[in-house]
């Protein structure tokens, strides 16, 4: 049963600061994501960061549903997948990892908050790709955006987009944010 807090402070001392010889600003990006790990783990657990432990952290606490807003024939359809994010170096790398289409994409953070960039179906024969813009919870529960891209429905289309960790939870997002639009266009 190892802190993990021990374990953080070795890798930044240790590894990344002396024998990666690491700039700070990789320094820094790997600060605010394992930042946002920690906040999003304290708070599924419902522990406090000193008393996380390594084995708290395991693949289905990291988990997510990535769910997005699309119509079609001018019905709304709100999709969702299970997604797994993956950190190397400031990016962090998304691939779809159950049902529907198979898609990756990269983003990165930027001020703690803000996640930018891009995603494109693994299919060459999907015509889905472009950008995507999140805004994370200050706890690092979810994250809300939107996604601006090509599909078969047209060369420019857009919808909400929201990050969570039940399928469930991920889907109550966009329908969150379809009733602030309506409220706001009301």
């Amino acid at each position: 049963m190892t802190t993990l807090a021990s374990t953080l402070q070795a890798f930044f001392t240790d590894r990344l600061a002396k024998q990666k010889n690491a700039s700070p600003h990789t320094v820094a990006a790997y600060r605010d994501a394992l930042r946002l790990l920690l906040m999003f783990a304290t708070s599924q657990i419902g522990t406090t960061p000193a008393r996380l432990r390594l084995e708290d952290i395991d693949a289905p606490l990291v988990g997510a549903f990535l769910s997005w807003q699309t119509f079609k024939d001018g019905e709304e359809v709100i999709t969702a997948q299970e997604v797994q994010f993956t950190q190397q170096a400031e990016l962090i790398q998304l691939h779809t990892i159950t049902r529907g289409i198979s898609v990756e994409g990269e983003l990165r953070l930027w001020d703690n908050e803000i996640l930018m960039g891009w995603y494109a179906a693994n299919d060459g024969s999907v015509r889905s790709k472009g950008t995507m813009y999140f805004v994370l919870h200050p706890h690092g529960m979810n994250m809300i955006g939107r996604w601006v891209g090509l599909s078969y429905d047209g060369a420019i289309v857009t919808g909400w987009g929201g990050v969570a960790r039940t399928e469930d939870d991920a889907r109550a997002l966009i329908r969150e944010l379809n009733d602030r639009s309506d409220h706001d266009n009301g």
